[in-house]
């Protein structure tokens, strides 16, 4: 992993404490190679972080433009806890309250915080890569995404597929609804909307049949087609969350391992990029 030079001079936002903290875990500058617990704490972060000898120049700075010392240590100690509820950390046994050491699987994650693999993880990155990979993403859409990760964070992993089929239902009604209102340019049949449980195979159908007509319109008009051919085999994965999001959500309910919710929310940002954008595309058309 390498250094991370973590900002001075303002607040960390929560994806800068993240990284910050997990290269405090991971290369503690402090007794470097000693194998102690990470203290969710204020002073032994800063160590972790820059070293003794830099850090005895620079706590103060840093504590200020934090809010204090109590603000960020309750920051990194909710932070670490997050991290140890989906397995990253273990609480550190026979030490005092507050103190952690990583998983080996948590080890190599916290070595590597910038792929689409770490965003379930992270409180803000999932949310911040839906906006930058889906620009034009509904709030409806997005909200239930987040509230979906916030569950998965929490170990509720039912709760999670539950809300992640309605982020994924809400985004493919966006597009159903723009290739109806456009369907004349398309050269497209209607898509029925009933049953909710045909939308996904009905929209992937009608998008296979009218694939030429679907690129040209876009393409005569100068408009994004790039997901058109990969869209009905996209949807296959919405088709998952779907089926998924039933089990869930049934009262004699599926119980959902935290690798099988893991794997829907990884797979979610890439359906979401080629609904999201194909959708702006169709409605756009004249």
């Amino acid at each position: 992993m390498p250094a991370y030079e973590a900002p001075l001079d303002h607040e960390l936002s929560d994806r800068e404490l993240e990284l910050a903290v997990a290269f405090a875990i991971r290369e503690p500058q402090h007794n470097p190679g000693m194998g102690h617990p990470f203290n969710a704490e204020g002073h032994y972060f800063v160590n972790c972080l820059l070293g003794q000898q830099r850090a005895a120049l620079e706590t103060g700075r840093i504590f200020d433009a934090n809010g204090g010392n109590p603000r960020l240590s309750s920051r990194i100690l909710e932070l670490c806890w997050s991290w140890s509820l989906v397995g990253i950390l273990v609480p550190a046994g026979g030490v005092p309250m507050g103190q952690f050491v990583p998983t080996p699987r948590g080890f190599e994650f916290l070595g590597d915080l910038g792929g689409d693999e770490a965003l379930p993880y992270l409180r803000t990155a999932f949310a911040d890569s839906l906006r930058e990979r889906c620009p034009g993403i509904d709030d409806i859409t997005l909200k239930y995404a987040e509230q979906s990760q916030a569950c998965f964070m929490a170990g509720f992993y039912e709760a999670a597929v539950v809300l992640l089929g309605a982020a994924s239902e809400t985004a493919l009604v966006r597009l159903v609804e723009a290739a109806n209102a456009k369907r004349a340019v398309l050269q497209t049949a209607e898509i029925p909307t009933w049953p909710a449980s045909q939308l996904v195979d009905q929209t992937a159908n009608v998008l296979r049949q009218s694939n030429r007509s679907v690129k040209a319109a876009l393409r005569g008009a100068g408009k994004d087609h790039r997901w058109v051919d990969d869209l009905p085999a996209l949807l296959g994965g919405a088709n998952a969350i779907r089926l998924t999001r039933n089990d869930a959500g049934h009262p004699q309910r599926l119980l959902v391992r935290r690798d099988e919710c893991f794997g829907l929310l990884t797979l979610f940002p890439h359906l979401a990029e080629a609904i999201v954008a194909t959708s702006i595309a169709i409605e756009s058309l004249a």
